[in-house]
């Protein structure tokens, strides 16, 4: 398998983290994050790094792999074991735990919407790509993307500052910023500017999906539908508000005690669903949840309120 298919945008310090957690020796690491953020990307990139520049063997593994079959192959060698999508796989994939004990010198690297329990050694969290330090991958990772299909694409000046809001707009969410550039074929960005501020989950895929249902708001009722139910409850009293909040704000939304939001906290930031917010603010850490996730929760019939969601779990 090429492990390496395309140029992976504003991703360097996650791949040098997943590169130096293998490099350290055998274990095991997770990437964790919602749905559309690179995670499979990520992992071949690292694992392509590893392999070319260390010489690393790496064993992308089936969804129908089995731990015989992928000991088998490993021996008793420093190997790199992925298993992409380990939470889809549900009881077909195989045992993390399993698979260290059975290839002592082989390092697992799994990708996930959700963390592992019990939790790998190593969590690398991926979020949406982000404007820092002058730079803007998520744009750069758009352009590149409606240049392949059209190579003399040069944006005017007001289409570059339109190009931008539409990534703002998009959540600098990776498929959903790849799906985008279908669209410029249709309509100059000024004009998709528009259309994305009108029906802010239209770009998240291609024109040609149409009216058919849309992968965000299909992975945003999975998401929801997946969680415990003390982090749904926090989730849907926070996502009344449309500025970013503390964890105290939390706590007295849900009525909570400071420990139990923290917990709920950490593990809806784990799962990509909440994220810190980004901007200059005084005191204690603000979160926010991603707009183009809560529009999709809402195109899927789900009541974002301070009511209890039907169909969660009480468990957890």
């Amino acid at each position: 398998m090429d492990t390496r298919p395309t140029r992976l945008y504003g991703r360097a310090r996650e791949t040098a983290e997943v590169c130096a957690a293998v490099l350290s020796g055998p274990g095991s690491t997770e990437i964790t994050g919602f749905a559309g953020m690179g995670k499979t990307a990520l992992a071949r990139e690292a694992a392509g790094l590893l392999r070319e520049e260390h010489g690393l063997p790496v064993l992308w593994a089936p969804a129908a792999a089995s731990a015989d079959d992928l000991c088998g192959e490993a021996g008793d060698r420093a190997a790199l074991i992925v298993l992409d999508g380990l939470d889809e796989h549900g009881g077909r994939a195989p045992s993390v735990a399993g698979l260290a004990d059975r290839c002592p010198r082989a390092h697992v690297l799994i990708t996930s919407r959700a963390p592992l329990t019990p939790p790998a050694a190593n969590r690398v969290r991926l979020g949406p790509l982000a404007p820092a330090a002058g730079a803007d991958a998520g744009y750069d990772l758009l352009l590149a993307a409606v240049r392949r299909a059209d190579p003399s694409f040069r944006p005017a000046p007001a289409d570059a500052t339109a190009i931008a809001a539409v990534c703002r707009l998009l959540d600098g969410i990776p498929r959903s910023l790849e799906a985008a550039a279908h669209w410029f074929a249709l309509a100059t960005p000024g004009e998709l500017l528009a259309l994305a501020r009108e029906e802010r989950l239209l770009l998240t895929a291609p024109p040609w999906e149409s009216g058919r249902p849309r992968w965000l708001p299909r992975a945003a009722a999975r998401a929801l539908t997946s969680l415990p139910l003390p982090h749904a409850r926090l989730l849907a009293a926070m996502a009344r508000l449309d500025r970013p909040w503390t964890a105290a704000e939390a706590a007295a939304a849900t009525a909570g005690d400071r420990f139990a939001t923290t917990r709920a906290l950490r593990g809806l930031t784990a799962r990509g669903l909440v994220l810190p917010a980004t901007g200059t603010f005084r005191g204690p850490t603000r979160f926010a949840i991603l707009e183009s996730v809560r529009a999709a929760w809402q195109e899927s019939g789900f009541r974002i309120s301070g009511e209890v969601l039907s169909g969660l779990r009480s468990t957890g």
